[in-house]
């Protein structure tokens, strides 16, 4: 009776044939094994309930949407379980906590519309709703299988400001409502013209609102670029196969060089929906830090600064310390340069106002 936990070990349960009549099994009975079923099949049913009630605003039709969309049908991005707890206040408080020289006025404590823009499986969306208070949040997103991932967990968080809708962005226009602030963290690089989807985001966002960007570095993915180099010199596919084969290569190597130690590193590398996003993308676009300076000089943004943990600060304010809003981006630069995966590791994580 313990086959299915064994086939579990390698491949998703819902690849069996009768997956969904696995709640008649009585092994799933056992308290110590119950959570698998419901992790493995319980949510899977949930989720394929809730595609059919999320809001769709139009179907997808530009090619490298659709070829995305594919990838994230397959293979949502990314599975989470839990969120950290973050202390809620209103997003005009949190902002000034976070960049004390804005100009943030006091309709920012009132009652705010944000948009995610490539919410995948709503981690950064219900992250948003649940520490700002006086948020409605609208995640707009390519994948119904991402879409229903992050309702379910809405559901179970008990998170109410918040609504799912499946949709690209080249389509957000159609979006009935304009936003005090949009997030496009991770999703604009998939597009065919990241540069196109930022235009089109901004014509929804009030003025003065925030606009929230999460842009690849060129060069802190420099090692990323040339793995996926030889991955496809190679002819290695984007089949679940095709991936752990991939993974055995690299681990079975008798040494490693730089570029593998820094590939098998990564939590990324050990989880095949992860693995998938992170090397082995339909699409990626990234930026460097001059062409992030030219992205918020030609759409006329005001640059509140780039989200970094306490140590990064302490380094750029040593090494510059009359910058003290830490907004010059030719200094970042200076510092990544130095040491890409210490300053940036792989995205850069930055704010703009309108």
């Amino acid at each position: 009776k313990y086959n299915i936990i064994l086939y579990a070990l390698y491949f998703p349960m819902s690849t069996l044939k009768q997956w969904k009549n696995l709640s008649q099994a009585m092994i799933f009975q056992e308290p110590r094994i119950h959570n698998l079923y419901k992790l493995s099949i319980e949510n899977r049913l949930i989720e394929e309930k809730l595609k059919l009630e999320i809001e769709q605003i139009k179907l997808i039709k530009d090619k490298t949407s659709v070829q995305v969309q594919q990838q994230y049908e397959e293979s949502p991005y990314p599975r989470w379980l839990n969120i950290p707890y973050i202390q809620p206040t209103t997003f005009g408080s949190r902002l000034r906590e976070l960049f004390p020289h804005a100009d943030i006025d006091q309709r920012f404590d009132q009652k705010v519309k944000i948009l995610i823009a490539g919410g995948g499986t709503g981690r950064h969306p219900i992250s948003f709703a649940l520490q700002f208070k006086n948020a409605q949040v609208t995640v707009l997103d390519l994948s119904k299988s991402s879409l229903a991932y992050g309702q379910r967990m809405a559901n179970e968080l008990n998170v109410h400001n918040i609504n799912f809708i499946h949709g690209d962005i080249l389509d957000a226009d159609l979006l009935p409502d304009q936003y005090h602030c949009i997030s496009g963290f991770g999703s604009l690089q998939c597009m065919d013209d990241p540069n196109k989807g930022i235009k089109l985001l901004l014509n929804k966002l009030v003025k003065g609102g925030f606009f929230h960007l999460g842009l690849y570095s060129e060069v802190a993915r420099k090692f990323v670029v040339d793995t996926r180099n030889d991955i496809k010199s190679s002819g290695i596919t984007t089949g679940n196969d095709s991936i752990r084969k991939f993974r055995y290569q690299k681990l079975s190597l008798a040494q490693y060089d730089d570029v593998t130690k820094k590939i098998i590193s990564t939590y990324e590398f050990y989880n095949l929906s992860n693995c998938r996003d992170f090397l082995f993308h339909v699409k990626e676009h990234r930026h460097t830090l001059p062409q992030i300076k030219q992205i918020i000089n030609d759409n006329q943004l005001s640059f509140l600064g780039f989200r970094q943990n306490p140590f990064v600060y302490k380094q750029y304010r040593q090494q510059f310390p009359d910058d003290i809003n830490m907004t010059n981006i030719d200094h970042w630069d200076q510092l990544e340069s130095q040491d890409s995966l210490l300053f940036f590791y792989s995205l850069y994580d930055f704010w703009c106002q309108r």
